[in-house]
């Protein structure tokens, strides 16, 4: 019996949520602390008896977002609700679109990277860094630009046209510089 069941009369269906919210936060604990002192974080997570179960690991293999079909560039604006990681998003450089866990600004994917990385920020960086440059200077950690929206439109041969219709309907108006070569 666990010390919720004794505590508590709870379902069983709660049960299983609180138990995987304190297993996850366990996880990454454990996972910050190993890239702070430098330990092996697979190791320290068997020696202190966390095992993912199959269902965990079929609910991880499912929490992946479809990429978006048509790409939208960034243009500025930060949404405070959503991941303050950098999607590479075809060397667009967006904001990435998944919602933060519930251990800060950062989703579960955006976050293990973060982790690794000795800037504890994610692979591509922090958004709120990105809008410090003009919008066409940024350079990623590997050293690459942000490319023209006309450019990656092009190379993923989409049709302009639909591109910006499809902007418009998310309310996102794009700016000419990126639709001249």
């Amino acid at each position: 019996m666990t010390i919720i069941d004794s505590t508590h009369d709870i379902g069983s269906y709660t049960r299983d949520i609180l138990m995987e919210t304190y297993t996850d936060y366990g996880i990454q604990l454990i996972n910050i602390l190993g890239v702070k002192y430098g330990f092996d974080v697979s190791e320290a997570i068997k020696e202190v008896g966390i095992t993912s179960t199959e269902k965990r690991e079929k609910k991880r293999e499912n929490e992946t977002t479809p990429p978006t079909p048509i790409p939208i560039p960034f243009i500025g604006e930060i949404d405070p609700t959503l991941c303050l990681g950098i999607s590479e998003n075809n060397l667009l450089h967006t904001q990435c679109i998944n919602l933060p866990s519930k251990w800060g600004e950062y989703c579960v994917g955006c976050l293990e990277q973060a982790t690794r990385n000795e800037t504890g920020e994610p692979d591509m960086g922090n958004i709120l860094d990105r809008i410090q440059y003009d919008l066409m200077d940024f350079i990623d950690p590997k050293g690459r630009k942000t490319e023209k929206y006309i450019k990656v439109v092009e190379r993923l041969k989409l049709d302009i046209n639909v591109c910006i219709d499809n902007a418009l309907k998310l309310g996102v108006v794009i700016p000419s510089y990126h639709l001249v070569e």
